[in-house]
Formats: C-alpha cells, sequence, structure tokens
C-alpha cells in the first residue's frame, strides 16, 4: 500500500465497520497492527500519509488496536510510539 493506493485504506476501514477481524494473523505473522505500524513509519519518512490513512488509524486507535490503549510486541515499535505499553 501506500499513498498510491489509498482506496486500500478506505476500504479496509469499510470492511472493519462491518465487522472484519482486526486480530486475524496471516500465516506469515502479519496482523493489521503490525501491518498499520509499518505503514505510518513508511508515512514518517517523508511521505505524507493519504487522509484515508489517517481515517483507518484513527478507527484503529478509537478500538484499541494502535495508539494509547494498545500494546506492542516489540521494543521496536514502542520506541517508535512510546506511548505504547510492552507486555
Amino acid at each position: 500500500m501506500g499513498a498510491r493506493y489509498s482506496d486500500a485504506y478506505a476500504d479496509a476501514l469499510y470492511l472493519l465497520e462491518r465487522g472484519a477481524d482486526p486480530n486475524r494473523v496471516a500465516a506469515d505473522g502479519m496482523n493489521f497492527s503490525k501491518m498499520l505500524i509499518q505503514h505510518r513509519e513508511h508515512f514518517t519518512k517523508g511521505q505524507a500519509a493519504p487522509p484515508e490513512f489517517a481515517r483507518l488509524w484513527d478507527w484503529a486507535e478509537t478500538h484499541g488496536i494502535v495508539g494509547q490503549t494498545a500494546t506492542c510486541g516489540s521494543m521496536d515499535a514502542c520506541l517508535f510510539f512510546p506511548h505504547y505499553e510492552t507486555h
């Protein structure tokens, strides 16, 4: 994904608002919160995030997937988002 694929962020939000499971883990271990964190890291390295990503991030933060109420599984994520709690 990326700024060129902003419609994919809108599609993801659409699916989540209709009950898609944000905690599902892919065979390679990727999950929604990891994906969002990776994409946000990409956007903080010079490229601005599209508004669709911001809305998706806000949804995830509101639902405790990322943000102040979320926990992170790696110290790298906690360093990037220092308001995370480690577990």
